[in-house]
């Protein structure tokens, strides 16, 4: 999560809530994951682009509000 706050915060996209929407179809990845019962490392490559996903959105919505 760290890693997508720090992206976040230097990224300044020109449609910030297109772009967290689009953030949060990391979740996606996930959920593919855990359906699919995939390999642990490739589970934890999908844990950490939902975290990065999460927190691009965290920051671009609190940035919007």
């Amino acid at each position: 999560m760290l890693f997508g706050t720090a992206l976040a915060v230097r990224f300044v996209p020109r449609n910030p809530g297109i772009i967290a929407m689009l953030a949060l179809l990391s979740t996606v990845g996930e959920l593919a994951a855990i359906a699919a019962d995939v390999p642990q490392p490739l589970f934890f490559v999908a844990v950490f682009t939902v975290g990065t996903g999460n927190s691009v959105f965290g920051v671009l919505w609190i940035t919007a509000l």
